[in-house]
Parts: structure tokens; sequence; C-alpha cells
């Protein structure tokens, strides 16, 4: 069984994971590596990933992943992206709710995987989910992180939260987590 250590700390992404991989593959299997990263800011996610890679590479023994997700306002380019977090914490579901009010809804969910074997090559593999913003008070579970609450997919009546609970449905990260798997198979 080929094991890749996934650079998170985050138990429900790698087990989200772990999950979409069994039901693809049978002798792949994530391990979580907890690191702590010192994030550059920058609007790349590449660039991130590449800063993280070379954080990593001292604290891991063997393949890895790091991703990077971020939600797009279409109107907005690249905007908030790799900041969501901190537009989340300084400008809050209002501030958000204010951006796309009376304009242009629509978003995307971005994730960026970064694959490795030694830290000295990487392959990159994007996963994207289109949709549009509808902000309802009485939906939004998570404060600190709300985009699920407040993101209805494309071809979807329902929000982000709800429609992952299908695990066929296949999300940003898991059509990254596809794309990884499809590479690696054909080592």
């Amino acid at each position: 069984m080929k094991k890749i250590e996934f650079c998170t700390g985050n138990n429900s992404k790698l087990e989200e994971a772990n999950n979409f991989i069994k039901s693809r593959v049978n002798d792949i299997r994530l391990s979580s590596n907890a690191i702590k990263f010192f994030e550059i800011q920058s609007l790349s996610q590449e660039e991130i990933l590449i800063d993280k890679m070379k954080q990593a590479i001292p604290k891991v023994k063997g393949p890895f992943i790091i991703d990077e997700t971020g939600i797009y306002f279409n109107k907005y380019n690249n905007f908030p992206g790799t900041l969501t977090k901190f537009v989340v914490k300084s400008l809050g579901i209002e501030g958000i709710r204010r951006l796309i009010l009376n304009t242009d809804n629509t978003a995307y969910f971005k994730t960026t995987i970064l694959y490795s074997i030694d830290g000295l090559e990487y392959k990159l593999f994007e996963g994207k989910l289109e949709g549009k913003i509808d902000i309802k008070d009485d939906k939004i579970d998570n404060n600190d992180f709300p985009f699920s609450s407040i993101f209805i997919p494309n071809g979807y009546d329902q929000y982000l939260i709800d429609v992952n609970e299908d695990n066929n449905f296949m999300n940003h990260r898991k059509k990254a987590l596809d794309k990884l798997l499809s590479y690696l198979k054909n080592l």
C-alpha cells in the first residue's frame, strides 16, 4: 500500500480525502502530518504551496501533499481567493453580504493540491466548483468559515454544506484529488 503524508491538521479534510480515495483505489492511503506552516501572503495558490513545500521538506518522510483552497467571487478578480479566511475574519458575514449585494453573486471554489515525492519536484492538481453566493442568516453554520453555508453549486438548489453529505458529489477538493489519483495510476 502506498502511503502519502497529507500536510494538514484538519482531521475532517483528511477523512474526506481518504474516503474519496478509498472509493476510487485500494492501494493508497493518506496519513496526517500536522505541520504548522507560516503562510506567505500571495494571491497565487501555487506560490503559497511552493513556500509550504519548502517548509515541509525537513518534516516529511516520503511522498506528501499540501492543499490550498479559496473562494473566488467572479465580480472581483482573484478575490478573496487565498485571502478567504482573512476576509471572513475582518469583514464577517455582513461585509461579505455588502460585497455581493445587488451585483453578480456568482463565485467558485478552487482547491490546488501540490504533490511531491522529495520536495525537489512537484506536480499541481486543481479542482474547481462553480456556483453562487446566497446568504440566509438562519442557514449559516460556521461563522469562522461560512462559505459552505452560503454557496450553492451550479445544478443544485441546496447549499454546499448539504450537498457535501452526498458521497458521490464531486466538490473542488475531490476534483483535485481525482486528478492526483489519475496521475499516480499512470506512473
